[in-house]
C-alpha cells in the first residue's frame, strides 16, 4: 500500500486545510513520518527547503504549484528544486502550461476539492446575525490585498486596485471584507466614503454567513492559484464575478468573467448561480481524492528522476 507524507506550512493558509482534508479522508495511506513515506507531497512549492536533501533524493517527490507570478518568479529557485522533483501537480491550465515550459517532469492537472461537510447552508438570517443592513447591496472580498511588509503597498497580483475601481463605480453599496492585510482597500474605501464591515479572521461558520450576506462576491486578481473563493461562492450559490485567473474559467459561467475586472451591474450575476453550482459538484473531495491517489500511484511506479544541476 502506498504511503504519502503531505507537508504544509502551518500558516492558517489554504494549504493547511488541503492537508487536513486529505489526511482525514485518507487515513490508511497517509503518514506523519517522511521516512516511512513512498511519496513526499509538498503542498506548497517552497516547502522543499524544510526537508533534508537526502530525504528528497530517496523519496518520490510531488510538488503542487498553485500559480506562477511572472513578476516574482525566480528561475534559479525553481531549478534548484526541480532536481529533486518527480512530478508536479497544478490546478489550472495556465499554470500547467507554464510549468511544462520550465521542466520536463510530468505535470498533473487536478482541480481543488471541497469538503461538503464544511459548507452547509446556515439556517439563519445571515445579515441580521452579522449585524449587516438590508437596504444596500453588499459586495464581498475575503483575501488579503497588501504585500505585508508595510501594510500599505498593494499586492497587485490580487487586484485590490481593480476591486476598488469597480466598487467606486457603483451606487448604494457596502463592502464586506475578510482575511488579513486589507489595509489598502480599507484606505481606498475610507477616501471614497464607501461603508464596509471587516471580519479579519472569521471562523468557517462566520465565513459562510459572510458569503451568504453578499449580493456579489468579486475576484479581481491578476494572478491566482485558485482562488478558493470560486469554489466556495459557487457551492453556496452566491453570485460571483471574476477576472480570468486560475480555475475561474473552468467553473464559472463565461458571463461571470471579465479579464480587466470591468464588471457589469450586480444584478446580472444572480442568474448564473445554478450554472456555477452544478459545475462545482464534481469537485467533492470523495470524488477528487481518487484522482489524486491515481496520480500518486503513477509517480510511485515511475523511476526516481534525479538530475543534478
Amino acid at each position: 500500500m502506498i504511503k504519502i507524507f503531505a507537508l504544509h506550512a502551518n500558516e492558517n493558509w489554504i494549504c493547511d486545510s488541503i492537508v487536513h482534508d486529505w489526511n482525514s479522508h485518507n487515513s490508511t495511506i497517509v503518514t506523519s513520518n517522511p521516512i516511512e513515506a513512498d511519496i513526499i507531497w509538498l503542498v506548497a512549492s517552497w516547502l522543499w527547503y524544510t526537508i533534508h536533501p537526502d530525504i528528497l533524493k530517496q523519496k518520490k517527490v510531488v510538488v503542487t504549484v498553485h500559480h506562477i507570478d511572472n513578476e516574482k518568479f525566480n528561475l534559479q529557485d525553481f531549478m534548484n528544486r526541480d532536481q529533486y522533483v518527480d512530478a508536479y501537480h497544478v490546478y489550472d491550465e495556465l499554470t500547467e502550461r507554464k510549468v511544462k515550459m520550465l521542466s520536463n517532469k510530468p505535470v498533473y492537472k487536478i482541480m481543488y476539492w471541497y469538503n461538503p461537510n464544511n459548507w452547509s447552508y446556515p439556517d439563519v438570517d445571515c445579515r441580521a446575525d452579522l449585524n449587516l443592513p438590508n437596504d444596500v447591496k453588499i459586495i464581498g472580498s475575503f483575501q488579503r490585498d497588501t504585500e505585508g511588509f508595510d501594510l500599505k503597498t498593494p499586492k497587485l497580483s490580487k487586484g485590490p486596485d481593480l476591486f476598488c475601481d469597480y466598487v467606486e463605480s457603483l451606487d448604494n453599496v457596502r463592502v464586506l471584507l475578510g482575511g488579513w492585510r486589507r489595509q489598502y482597500i480599507i484606505n481606498r474605501l475610507d477616501k471614497a466614503g464607501i461603508p464596509y464591515n471587516y471580519f479579519e479572521m472569521a471562523d468557517r461558520g462566520t465565513l459562510i454567513k459572510m458569503y451568504k450576506s453578499c449580493d456579489l462576491y468579486v475576484v479581481s486578481s491578476r494572478c491566482e492559484g485558485g482562488p478558493q473563493a470560486v469554489i466556495e461562492a459557487s457551492l453556496l450559490k452566491v453570485p460571483i464575478a471574476s477576472t480570468d485567473v486560475g480555475i475561474a474559467s473552468e467553473v464559472l459561467h463565461p458571463e461571470c468573467i471579465n479579464t480587466e475586472a470591468k464588471f457589469d451591474n450586480i444584478e446580472k450575476y444572480k442568474k448564473y448561480v445554478d450554472f456555477n453550482y452544478n459545475n462545482i459538484l464534481n469537485y467533492n473531495i470523495e470524488i477528487q481524492k481518487q484522482t489524486y491517489i491515481e496520480m500518486f500511484e503513477y509517480v510511485k511506479k515511475a523511476g526516481k528522476q534525479l538530475w543534478t544541476i
